[in-house]
């Protein structure tokens, strides 16, 4: 495993992010690579309160996303459901959002990015907060990757 993004003083660029993939990619192979882009959610607040409703954890992947990548996203999301995570909003079929963030679509691997609960929610950041909560996410994200290369064998 490795970090794409390993300075804590300064943000890295989308773009450079994808070429920093993208070099792994040339180097080990593309089939090789995985990219998984972590984050927690944010949303609007609620007219009477500083707190939003919406909770969970979602799983994205570009428009025009590999086979690869939804299998990646599908296994992650069979981790949301397996610790109840999935949170209250409407989940498509398919277990997987699409969008075309830069990330996910210049990229040369499977990719995925996941958004782990939400800050802007109380229930959701007490667990963000918590070291069993970080533990949790992690855990998901692990277990979700060693899926994957399972169902590649």
């Amino acid at each position: 495993a490795e970090r794409i993004v390993t300075e804590d003083n300064h943000d890295v660029t989308l773009t450079e992010r994808c070429n920093r993939v993208n070099k792994w990619c040339k180097k080990l192979g593309t089939k090789n690579v995985i990219f998984i882009s972590i984050h927690a959610n944010a949303a609007p607040k609620n007219e009477d309160s500083i707190w939003s409703e919406a909770r969970g954890i979602s799983v994205h992947v570009s428009k025009n996303a590999s086979e690869a990548s939804k299998l990646l996203a599908q296994s992650l999301y069979a981790e949301v459901i397996e610790r109840e995570l999935q949170g209250n909003r409407s989940v498509p079929k398919c277990q997987y959002w699409q969008n075309n963030f830069t990330v996910l679509v210049k990229t040369q691997c499977p990719a995925v990015l996941t958004e782990n609960l939400f800050y802007t929610n109380q229930e959701d950041l007490k667990i963000l907060q918590s070291d069993e909560g970080k533990r949790l996410i992690v855990d998901l994200h692990v277990n979700g990757i060693i899926n994957y290369l399972n169902s590649l064998k």
